[in-house]
C-alpha cells in the first residue's frame, strides 16, 4: 500500500459505531469508580450493613455499569461526529510533499478527537448520573422504599436517564 493510500484510509477512519471490546473494557473501568462512590455514599448515609446489602449493591452496580458503558460510547460517538464536522483535517499543501509529517498530523488529529470525545462523554454522563442519583435516591425515594431497594432503583433509574440522554445525542448526529 502506498503512502497516499494509507493517508486516504486514515482520513476515512471514523469512531466505531459499535462498541469494540477494548472500548467496552475501558468504559467499564471508567464507570466502576463512579459506582463505587455511590456504594460508599449509601453505606455512609443510610448506615447499611455491607454484608446484608451486598446482593443489592452487586445487582445495582452491574445494571448501572452495563447501561453506563453503552451510554459512554453513544455520547462519545456523537461528540466525535460533531468534532469531525466542525474541524478541518490538515491540508497536504501545508506539508509540501512530506507525506510522513502529513500522515502524522492526520493521526494526531484523529487521536485528539477520540480523546476529547471520550473525555467529554465520561464527564457529562457521570455528572448527569450523580445528579440523578442524589435527587432520586436521597430525596424522592428516601422514606418510600427500603434502603437496599433504594440503591438498586436509584442507580438503575439514574443509569436509564443517562442512557436516554446518550441515545438522544446519538440520534441527533444521524438526523
Amino acid at each position: 500500500m502506498s503512502s497516499t493510500e494509507a493517508i486516504e484510509n486514515l482520513l476515512l477512519k471514523t469512531f466505531p459505531k459499535e462498541i469494540p471490546i477494548s472500548y467496552y473494557l475501558l468504559y467499564m473501568l471508567l464507570a466502576t469508580p463512579v459506582l463505587a462512590l455511590d456504594v460508599y455514599l449509601y453505606l455512609a448515609v443510610f448506615h447499611l450493613n455491607p454484608m446484608s446489602s451486598s446482593v443489592s449493591f452487586i445487582v445495582g452496580t452491574v445494571i448501572a455499569v452495563i447501561l453506563m458503558t453503552v451510554s459512554y460510547h453513544k455520547t462519545a460517538y456523537a461528540k466525535w461526529s460533531k468534532l469531525d464536522r466542525s474541524t478541518e483535517p490538515p491540508t497536504k499543501s501545508s506539508f509540501k510533499g512530506k507525506s510522513s509529517a502529513y500522515q502524522s498530523a492526520v493521526e494526531n488529529r484523529l487521536r485528539l478527537m477520540e480523546k476529547t470525545a471520550v473525555s467529554y462523554s465520561v464527564m457529562v454522563n457521570n455528572a448527569i448520573f450523580q445528579a440523578f442519583i442524589v435527587v432520586i435516591g436521597f430525596y424522592l425515594l428516601k422514606d418510600k422504599v427500603p434502603d437496599e431497594l433504594n440503591f438498586v432503583v436509584a442507580v438503575t433509574l439514574s443509569a436509564v436517564f443517562v442512557r436516554l440522554n446518550s441515545e438522544t445525542a446519538f440520534k441527533s448526529v444521524h438526523s
